[in-house]
C-alpha cells in the first residue's frame, strides 16, 4: 500500500507519460525561470515556450528582412567592410599636359583615363565623357581609343554632340575580364580656320557624375550601378579632368640656339650673351606668327661701374635696323632684368614653317674675375599673335639660359 502511494504521488509531481488514457499534466512555467538572467531557459528545462507577441520596432530581425545595412549607398559584405567597386575610373599618369594646338591639325591626343574592372566583368554598351568647351565646333573627329592596343573600343565620334556629354556607343564589344585595366586615350581633329575654328579656344575632357556610362557586369547581365563605380582623384564636382587645350592658328616653339655661348668668356662692350630660335609651325592657311615682345631674365653678379646698356636684336646682332629693344642699368647695379617685358616698335614677322634668330647683347665691361652672368626667357605679358589672338605666350617658355663665366 505504502509503495502504490508513492508511485502514485510521483506520477502526479512529476510523470511525463500519460497513464491509463490521462493526458500529462505540464506545470506553468516559474516566473524565476523566464528571466535569462535567472538560469537555465525554459526550452533547456524542457518546458513549452508559450507564444509572445514582439513589437515591429523591437529591432530583432526576421528571417525575410536580413540585416539592416550600415549605409545604403555603399555595398558591403557580410562582414559589414566595404566591398570592392565593380569598375575604377582615374586619371592616367601620362594624360598629355596642357599644350597650344595649332588650327587644322590632326591626331592631337588631349586626355587619358584608366578604367579597372572589380571581381567581375564588366561589358560596356555606353561610355561617356565631359567637355568643358564654348565652341563646340572646334575639334572634330573625336576617337576613343585604347592607348595600348591602337583600336577603337568605343569607335569615333564626326562631331561634338550640340550640347551635354560626349557619348560613345561600344555596342557591348569592349568588354573588361575581372581585375584588368584599359588605357582609354581621346585623340581629336582640330576645326581650320577658313572651316570655323575659333583662335584662342580652350577646352578639355573629364569624366564625372554627369558622365553617363552604361554597362552591364556578371555573368547573368546585371545593370552596373552608379554606386558601384570609383571615380579616383576626384575634386569638390565629384569629376577628374585632363588639362587645357589651347587653340590658334599657328604656333611658336621656342629654344635655346646651339650656337648660344656659354662658360668660360671675356668681356666686351657689345658682347653677345644669349641666342634664341623662334621657330613657327607649319599649318593649315601658312599663317605667319608676329613676335610682339620678349620677356628677359637677366641674372649676374656684374656690377655696372658706369650706366650699361642691354639689348635685343633679330637675326644678326649689331646690323642696322636690327635692333628691337633696349634697356640701362644704373652705374652701382648688378646687370639685371628690364623693369617690365620688352615690347618692339613692330612685330616680328615669322613665316609658316621657317625659325628667326633673336640676339641679346650686354655691354659687360665691367666685369671682374669669378663673375657669371645668364640670360633666360620667361613667361610675361609681352609674346606673339596669330593674326587674331595677341601676346600668347609660347607653350615652350620658361627657356633656361647658358651662364657665362668671367
Amino acid at each position: 500500500m505504502r509503495n502504490a502511494l508513492t508511485i502514485a504521488l510521483f506520477c502526479v509531481t512529476g510523470c511525463a507519460t500519460s497513464h491509463a488514457g490521462l493526458d500529462p499534466i505540464i506545470p506553468a512555467p516559474d516566473a524565476a525561470m523566464a528571466d535569462p538572467d535567472a538560469g537555465p531557459s525554459v526550452a533547456d528545462a524542457g518546458w513549452a515556450m508559450p507564444d509572445v507577441p514582439v513589437a515591429p520596432d523591437a529591432g530583432l530581425p526576421t528571417e525575410d528582412a536580413g540585416s539592416p545595412a550600415i549605409d545604403a549607398g555603399v555595398p558591403e559584405s557580410d562582414a559589414g567592410l566595404p566591398v570592392e567597386p565593380l569598375l575604377t575610373v582615374a586619371l592616367d599618369s601620362l594624360t598629355p599636359v596642357a599644350v597650344q594646338l595649332v588650327m587644322g591639325s590632326v591626331a592631337n591626343e588631349t586626355f587619358r583615363i584608366r578604367l579597372t574592372s572589380g571581381p567581375e566583368t564588366v561589358t560596356f554598351t555606353q561610355t561617356a565623357l565631359l567637355i568643358d568647351i564654348s565652341h563646340r565646333g572646334t575639334i572634330w573627329n573625336i576617337r576613343y581609343m585604347d592607348a595600348e592596343r591602337g583600336t577603337f573600343p568605343a569607335g569615333t565620334l564626326a562631331a561634338l554632340p550640340s550640347d551635354g556629354p560626349v557619348l560613345f556607343s561600344s555596342s557591348g564589344t569592349f568588354v573588361l575580364p575581372p581585375h584588368t585595366t584599359a588605357v582609354i586615350k581621346i585623340v581629336v581633329d582640330v576645326t581650320s580656320d577658313v572651316d570655323g575654328g575659333f583662335s584662342g579656344e580652350r577646352f578639355r575632357f573629364g569624366f564625372g557624375p554627369d558622365a553617363r556610362m552604361e554597362a552591364y557586369v556578371g555573368l547573368d547581365g546585371r545593370m552596373l550601378a552608379p554606386e558601384q563605380v570609383r571615380v579616383e582623384g576626384a575634386g569638390a564636382d565629384g569629376a577628374i579632368w585632363g588639362s587645357w587645350m589651347t587653340i590658334y592658328r599657328t604656333k611658336v616653339a621656342i629654344a635655346k640656339s646651339a650656337s648660344s655661348p656659354a662658360g668660360p668668356t671675356s668681356s666686351s662692350a657689345d658682347q653677345i650673351v644669349a641666342r634664341f630660335i623662334y621657330s613657327n609651325s607649319a599649318n593649315v592657311g601658312s599663317y605667319s606668327a608676329s613676335v610682339e615682345g620678349i620677356t628677359l631674365n637677366v641674372g649676374s653678379t656684374i656690377v655696372a661701374g658706369s650706366p650699361r646698356t642691354i639689348r635685343v636684336w633679330k637675326d644678326v646682332a649689331g646690323v642696322a635696323g636690327n635692333l628691337l629693344a633696349e634697356y640701362t642699368v644704373p652705374a652701382g647695379e648688378r646687370l639685371r632684368s628690364p623693369p617690365s617685358d620688352l615690347r618692339f616698335a613692330t612685330g616680328i614677322a615669322i613665316a609658316a614653317g621657317t625659325s628667326r634668330d633673336f640676339i641679346v647683347t650686354a655691354d659687360t665691361r665691367d666685369a671682374v674675375a669669378g663673375n657669371r652672368l645668364t640670360v633666360s626667357l620667361s613667361r610675361g605679358s609681352a609674346g606673339y599673335t596669330d593674326g587674331v589672338t595677341h601676346d600668347i605666350q609660347s607653350d615652350s617658355l620658361p627657356i633656361a639660359g647658358n651662364t657665362l663665366e668671367y
